[in-house]
């Protein structure tokens, strides 16, 4: 066996599952778990919860986490966590990344952010708003976006519910709507993004993915800010 690396395992549904896995003797294994605690829950996200409850009801869920270090007697980390655009404006997404990075770090867990670089969504770094990359997402959004996906697959639900199911709870509901827009990311590949890029030359798309280039990037100062203040 390599004794030079260590094996790293995620769990199911967002990697913060671990039920499926048997202990294990192995000295070069750890475990990681993301940690998006507003998609389980999402009246994290109401603005009128006390802010204080919502830290709670986060380190609650981080702690039940961190747990499964001691049940499988291995390192366990954070592989990654974060809150994106459609969590709300600026100030409360930094508020979520603030209570969420001081809980860890009180915890003495280890974190990576997701992620460093994306296309203006959960990232500190993104393509300038002027870039083809940035115009090609937004004409995509216009017809795609993770909001009308969870529209589309709760219309879906709706229909399921009145006709054949009509006993389906909320908590079911919450979970198959996930099943459903994979079932709906087929659909949008076929019929809005590829159509949409057969319609740009082949050296125009070999040239969009230069616009990640930090050069050809801007930054998020907010979250920026907030890692300087907590790293250093």
């Amino acid at each position: 066996m390599d004794k030079n690396h260590v094996i790293v395992l995620e769990g199911d549904r967002f990697s913060m599952d671990f039920s499926g896995l048997e202990h294990f003797q192995d000295n070069q294994l750890a475990l990681s778990f993301h940690y998006y605690p507003t998609v389980w829950h999402p009246d994290l996200l109401e603005s009128s919860m006390n802010r204080e409850v919502r830290r709670k009801k986060i380190a609650d869920g981080l702690d039940n986490l961190i747990h499964i270090g001691n049940q499988f007697d291995c390192p366990v980390f954070c592989g990654e966590f974060g809150y994106g655009a459609d969590c709300g404006d600026s100030d409360f997404t930094m508020e979520l990344l603030k209570d969420t990075v001081e809980l860890m770090e009180e915890r003495k867990v280890d974190w990576l952010l997701w992620c460093y670089k994306d296309a203006h969504f959960m990232s500190m770094v993104s393509p300038k708003q002027t870039s083809e990359w940035m115009r090609l997402a937004r004409e995509i959004g216009n017809e795609w976006t993770q909001d009308i996906e969870k529209e589309q697959a709760s219309r879906i639900l709706d229909l399921i519910g009145e006709e054949w199911f009509t006993a389906i709870t909320k908590e079911e509901r919450y979970l198959l709507q996930f099943r459903l827009r994979a079932c709906l990311y087929v659909l949008q590949q076929e019929y809005i993004l590829l159509p949409k890029l057969k319609r740009i030359a082949v050296k125009k798309i070999l040239k969009m993915p230069f616009d990640f280039s930090f050069e050809n990037c801007e930054v998020y100062p907010e979250l920026r800010d907030l890692m300087k203040a907590v790293l250093l």
